[in-house]
């Protein structure tokens, strides 16, 4: 199987894991079919890549319904390592039997740091100003079936993670999105580590 249309396939699964409804949605039809086109397309097989990586870690918090941010994770690295790759995963823990749902991945903006400063998710101005904004990154971009790190971390240092809202909590109640647990994570090779 080709490279796109597997990430087309994995991304679909997914979807419909976190929503089955999305599995007769006529858009998430018509991406499958568009990413089957391109394929067919393809005169060529991509191999998928995958990283070495001896160890995984992770990352959690939980994100709830009513407040924009989750409290902050973080794990110490205590000697020089390559962040390889990630996989975030959200799970409903909303307990109130109020029937709210699962949010989509993309409802999701993460916060990677080290040592407190953000130096994976990139900082950017408020547009016509020289005002910094946040430097959050949407969750799915951060997934390894999209890309592949490779985080060098030279030596000792926190890695942490800050979680938020994508949308405003309106838009949340609006879609009747639930407290849920976020959990990041990350493949990790020690230096000294051959694979």
């Amino acid at each position: 199987m080709r490279h796109s249309l597997e990430m087309a396939v994995v991304r679909f699964l997914r979807e419909i894991r976190e929503s089955p409804a999305k599995a007769v949605d006529p858009h998430e039809i018509q991406e499958l079919e568009r990413a089957l086109t391109k394929d067919e397309r393809s005169d060529g097989i991509v191999a998928r890549a995958e990283p070495c990586a001896q160890y995984t870690w992770q990352l959690r918090s939980t994100l709830l319904r009513t407040e924009l941010n989750a409290a902050s994770d973080e794990v110490n690295l205590g000697e020089p390592l390559h962040i390889v790759g990630f996989v975030p995963t959200l799970l409903l823990v909303d307990t109130s039997g109020l029937g709210f749902l699962l949010p989509p991945m993309e409802a999701i903006d993460v916060q990677l740091l080290f040592n407190r400063k953000a130096e994976y998710t990139a900082t950017a101005t408020e547009r016509g100003t020289n005002k910094p904004i946040a430097n959050y990154a949407n969750m799915p971009g951060l997934d390894i079936a999209t890309r592949i790190a490779n985080i060098p971390v030279e030596g000792a240092a926190i890695f942490s993670a800050n979680f938020q809202w994508a949308v405003d909590l309106a838009t949340v109640a609006f879609f009747g999105w639930g407290d849920t647990q976020i959990s990041l994570e990350f493949f990790v090779r020690f230096r000294k580590e051959v694979c």
